[in-house]
């Protein structure tokens, strides 16, 4: 419901619900699932974290991908 919200709002009332969603624990738990999940877990995880725009998972969610960008390279090889 929140992640529904959010792509319908901009600005201040964008910027309150990811406060409302970073409070409730669910970035928390995002970022879990990015750095241990499986990979749809992970990708589910990254697509919250960005329609919530949530800065601080940037990092997490760049290492995901890298990690997922080398997995898939070398099951190319």
């Amino acid at each position: 419901m929140l992640i529904e919200s959010a792509r319908s709002l901009k600005g201040s009332e964008r910027e309150h619900l990811s406060t409302v969603y970073e409070e409730l624990g669910f970035v928390d738990e995002d970022i879990r699932a990015l750095q241990k999940g499986r990979m749809l877990k992970k990708a589910e995880a990254a697509v919250r974290l960005g329609v919530m725009r949530i800065a601080k998972a940037t990092p997490y969610s760049i290492n995901t991908l890298s990690g997922a960008e080398k997995k898939s390279l070398s099951s190319a090889a």
